[in-house]
């Protein structure tokens, strides 16, 4: 179904049979009109696939503006800025009012495997503010962690650096904002300028990408696949469960491998992190075994910094 491409965003502090504040089209895409009832979609919108899986970053210090990250069938993975909704209103149709455009977002994509992205998660990254001669220009970056789904005959028919099915994304958002000839170097400011002329551009590129398990001639196989990925609070680290029935741990910035947990029986399909756990190391995984295991992974200490760094 076309529906299984979309996003709805809806803002909980109203009540939830209101109107959403947006529906996005995981992929993008702004020629999508919403009738389900008439069924004639444009086959560009099943270009992509279904969105098989979801991430949003939300605006705080450490990130100006809320980031939705988009894992989709055909193994894109597709970021949207959030910040923009509501800069343009949706216009009906003429001929009737059932249909109408739903702005999109700006968003960029990154293609990370040709199976679906099953896991996504995303974690703030940096923010850069520079101001230049009548320019003022900021840039927001967020860290993404996407797992695929993967065979394990289908993998090594590709290259060995393009077998992993764990991938680690940068996304950039960049505004620059063009001050009026009368204002001055020291009065640029987002916030002072808002009619001016603003240009946002997006880029999203891939990191590292890391395997699971070992796959290839001399491997006794495996399932390489990934189920569900979660960054650590702090974002120094995730967690990766796999169809292999592991767990794993990896650091944020060369994507190295720091430790492989065995307990479950079946794919480790569900991950989170305690709150507190960049101090006590716990973590919990669920897995299709039926069990749910606590873990204490990495507790804050002078050796296991040193090992984290």
């Amino acid at each position: 179904s076309i529906r299984d491409s979309w996003a709805t965003i809806r803002d909980l502090r109203v009540d939830p049979t209101h109107t959403p504040v947006c529906m996005i089209h995981g992929a993008g895409l702004v020629s999508c009109r919403h009738d389900w009832s008439l069924g004639s979609v444009e086959e560009e919108e099943r270009r992509h696939g279904m969105l098989t899986s979801l991430s949003m970053v939300d605006s705080s210090d450490d990130c100006s503006r809320p980031v939705l990250g988009c894992g989709m069938e055909s193994g894109s993975v597709f970021f949207h800025d959030l910040g923009m909704i509501g800069k343009s209103l949706p216009q009906k149709e003429e001929s009737t009012t059932k249909w109408f455009h739903m702005p999109q977002p700006p968003c960029c994509s990154v293609k990370i495997s040709r199976d679906p992205v099953l896991a996504l998660d995303i974690v703030p990254s940096e923010q850069r503010k520079t101001i230049g001669e009548n320019k003022y220009q900021k840039v927001t970056s967020v860290v993404a962690v996407a797992g695929c789904a993967g065979d394990a005959l289908d993998l090594c028919d590709l290259p060995e650096e393009e077998r992993g099915t764990i991938s680690i994304i940068k996304t950039s958002i960049k505004d620059v904002t063009c001050a009026n000839s009368s204002t001055t170097k020291d009065d640029i400011s987002y916030e002072k300028t808002p009619n001016n002329n603003i240009t946002t551009t997006m880029k999203a590129s891939i990191r590292n990408k890391v395997s699971t398990c070992e796959i290839g001639q001399e491997s006794a196989g495996g399932k390489p696949g990934v189920s569900t990925a979660r960054f650590r609070p702090d974002g120094r680290m995730f967690a990766i469960g796999g169809w292999d029935k592991r767990l794993r741990i990896y650091g944020r910035s060369q994507g190295n491998l720091l430790a492989i947990l065995k307990g479950h029986e079946d794919s480790v399909n569900a991950v989170d992190w305690a709150e507190d756990s960049n101090v006590s190391g716990v973590l919990a995984t669920g897995s299709g075994d039926g069990r749910i295991l606590l873990w204490r992974v990495f507790p804050h200490s002078k050796k296991n910094v040193f090992l984290e760094r």
